[in-house]
């Protein structure tokens, strides 16, 4: 029984050993016979060729010139045909006026000119004849002063000669009369002036109520000076019938009666053209008086310049200064329109523009006379960067975006204004140089770099970019023409990794094909 058991106990292990064994051989026999896993990667050979670099957008067709056209006179429009998105040529009329209102403005400004130069012709005329009476009746005063002088000169001097008597008395009671009926002859004539002046008012109704009472009360000291004189007279007449059936008058009495009377008579006169004088300065025109009728005059020239000017504009109508398509319309045929209302609005063709709106990443590489391809439904122009705004604003995303415009350089009559266009700018362009696709690319800390296959072996590459498109980039230092560079760094490529290129594995793998067949 023992010697059994001790034989089963050895076959056990034998069994154990045999399949320890055979599954090592499984597992490492065929790792001893398998073929290396070599990663395949894409490859692209840097070239020689050309590459630009442009700037895809798109903007609003718009003109660069546009022009609000305003009515230069009040009149009513008679003609105006004028719909928004029509065709105009430069020299069209665009709108005609109604000329019967201008004409009958200008024929009464014409006519008030006419009152104004009569009526200013008028005033001067009368001014200098004034002037001449006051000049004269100022010469007659001075002369008439030193007359005056002289006589009362010499009855003083034939006073002194008088014996001391009654008489005496008398003829300086005689003199104290005639004085003062002299100075109520004065103040009548200047009184009279005045009531005539007041009289000529009151008859062509431009009196004042303060001047109707300066008149009554002229009037009233005219009655109350006429009867004072005639108590004078009186007076005079007794003392002359004293005087002859007194003692006779004596030589120098009669002397000095004769010069008073030629005295009085003087003085008469003094008064007389003092009041001339007086009344023609009042009508005199002084500078300031004259200055205005200057401005009147002139007003009314300008008046009928106006009226005249404006009548020529009417008839000139409104003329289109340049080929364009009406962009707005407010002029209505029949309607009356003031002086400076817009009437209509026309955008120039043969000058178009796309606006765009650019980013911050744009403005870096936009700029102005850059070259651009354009493409208004369909058909493409020439374009040129003409303008880029100063001032950045935010669209309605709240996205902070600078306008810019750009040119159609060959404008045709087959745009449409208003319509979205495709602009494509020409930022960059370089010849000759390597390139790679831009995918290749990448972006570290250190920079950018490329990784490229040497001996089947990767090696990273620091490279230096320049001009770069949608497909291709410039590359201005670490590449070589022919260099094999991996255009995508997926299944775990890395520095010094072995690998295959595409080209090398698609090989391989028909080779295998091949074997396999001839097996």
């Amino acid at each position: 029984m023992k010697k059994k058991q001790g034989k089963k106990k050895i076959i056990i292990r034998v069994t154990v050993i045999v399949i320890i064994v055979i599954l090592l051989g499984l597992c490492i026999i065929p790792n001893l016979f398998k073929k290396e896993v070599i990663p395949s990667v894409n490859v692209v050979q840097a070239v020689t060729g050309d590459v630009e670099e442009v700037l895809d957008t798109s903007g609003i067709v718009s003109s660069e010139n546009t022009k609000s056209y305003f009515s230069p006179v009040n009149a009513k429009i008679s003609t105006c045909e004028l719909k928004v998105g029509s065709i105009i040529k430069k020299g069209d009329k665009l709108l005609e006026y109604d000329m019967e209102d201008l004409q009958t403005q200008y024929e009464k400004a014409s006519l008030q000119t006419k009152a104004t130069n009569l009526g200013y012709q008028d005033q001067i005329e009368k001014s200098n004849k004034s002037a001449a009476q006051a000049s004269e009746a100022s010469e007659k005063i001075s002369n008439l002063q030193s007359e005056i002088s002289a006589k009362e000169a010499e009855i003083e001097s034939l006073k002194g000669q008088l014996p001391s008597s009654s008489n005496e008395e008398a003829a300086k009671k005689e003199a104290s009369l005639k004085k003062e009926a002299i100075d109520i002859s004065k103040k009548k004539i200047e009184a009279q002036a005045k009531i005539d002046t007041y009289q000529k008012k009151e008859m062509d109704g431009s009196i004042t109520e303060k001047e109707k009472e300066k008149l009554k009360d002229l009037q009233a000291d005219m009655v109350t000076w006429g009867k004072r004189e005639v108590d004078i007279n009186a007076e005079l007449a007794s003392l002359s019938t004293s005087s002859a059936n007194g003692s006779a008058v004596s030589p120098i009495q009669s002397q000095i009666e004769e010069l008073s009377a030629q005295l009085q008579t003087l003085q008469s006169k003094l008064a007389e053209q003092e009041s001339i004088k007086t009344s023609s300065e009042s009508t005199v025109i002084n500078g300031s008086q004259k200055a205005q009728l200057d401005a009147q005059q002139e007003l009314a020239k300008y008046d009928r310049m106006t009226a005249e000017e404006l009548l020529e504009e009417a008839k000139k109508g409104i003329t289109a200064d340049f080929d364009g398509i009406v962009a707005a319309v407010t002029a209505v045929k029949g309607a009356t329109v003031t002086q400076g209302a817009e009437l209509f609005t026309i955008a120039q063709s043969n000058s178009i523009k796309v606006d765009i709106s650019l980013s911050k990443y744009d403005l870096e590489k936009i700029k102005e006379n850059q070259t651009a391809e354009i493409t208004i439904a369909g058909k493409e122009y020439k374009g040129t960067v003409t303008r880029i705004n100063r001032i950045a604003e935010k669209n309605e995303k709240g996205a902070t975006l600078v306008k810019a415009e750009v040119r159609v350089d060959n404008p045709d009559n087959e745009i449409f204004i208003g319509i979205e266009a495709k602009v494509k700018i020409n930022i960059d362009s370089a010849k000759d140089v390597v390139i790679i696709p831009v995918q290749a690319i990448n972006s570290g800390k250190d920079g950018d770099f490329c990784y490229i296959v040497e001996d089947n072996i990767v090696v990273k590459k620091p490279v230096t970019t320049g001009v770069s498109s949608t497909e291709y980039i410039e590359i201005e230092d670490g590449i070589a023409q022919g260099d094999m560079v991996v255009i995508d760094v997926g299944n775990g490529v890395e520095e010094g990794a072995k690998v295959l290129t595409k080209e090398q594995t698609n090989k391989v793998m028909n080779e295998q094909t091949e074997d396999g067949k001839s097996e």
